[in-house]
């Protein structure tokens, strides 16, 4: 399908030149080496498909059970590959290739109207999933409230981890700064906690 070809004229030293790597060597195994005239936009969506299907590093999962792509997408997974891997790799892959292949190869017979337009992500994650975020305050309740954090309350031999947590949760000071403030400086101001910033060094 060029496949070969498509990749020698690619810079080596780019970045991307490991995701068409990649891409290409998934397409040729779960498509097969077809002549050129025989691929349909079908067989470009069931590609992308079963892409949704694969669980994330699919090639390592795959080495480690010796099994085809095709297997691996037949497992049920907890996770799948995610939106921006889908898009920034492999859509992002195949969609040069494919202009690249109808450019070269359509006046001998490579189809002219396959295209990844229009193709979606089915899989199971969610885009931007594992972006910070600020705790709501159903996890803030679970977190402080839980039987861990309950027990280094009631505890004074451990209560430092319940309040040291609290206190970087509540101001956002860093460890070094926590550690750079006096316990004697804290006071109440109409049940207001504050704390101010020691003016002398901290020894440890």
């Amino acid at each position: 399908m060029g496949a070969r070809g498509f990749l020698d004229k690619q810079d080596k030293s780019l970045s991307m030149f490991s995701k068409y790597s990649a891409c290409l060597a998934l397409f040729l195994e779960a498509v097969g080496d077809v002549p050129v005239q025989e691929l349909r936009q079908q067989v470009i969506d069931d590609f992308f498909a079963l892409l949704c299907k694969l669980p994330p590093r699919w090639s390592d999962a795959k080495r480690k059970r010796r099994c085809s792509v095709a297997e691996l997408a037949a497992m049920e997974w907890p996770k799948t590959l995610a939106p921006k891997t889908f898009e920034d790799t492999y859509m992002a892959a195949l969609r040069p290739f494919l202009k690249d292949a109808q450019r070269l190869y359509g006046d001998q017979g490579f189809p002219l109207s396959l295209t990844t337009d229009g193709i979606k992500y089915t899989g199971t994650r969610k885009d931007g999933e594992n972006k910070q975020r600020a705790l709501r305050p159903d996890e803030l309740h679970g977190l402080y409230h839980g039987p861990e954090c309950a027990a280094f309350a009631a505890d004074p031999s451990q209560a430092h981890r319940y309040w040291l947590p609290l206190v970087g949760l509540y101001t956002g000071a860093r460890v070094n700064e926590v550690c750079g403030r006096d316990m004697p400086c804290a006071g109440a101001d109409h049940a207001a906690r504050r704390v101010e910033r020691v003016r002398q060094p901290f020894e440890l």
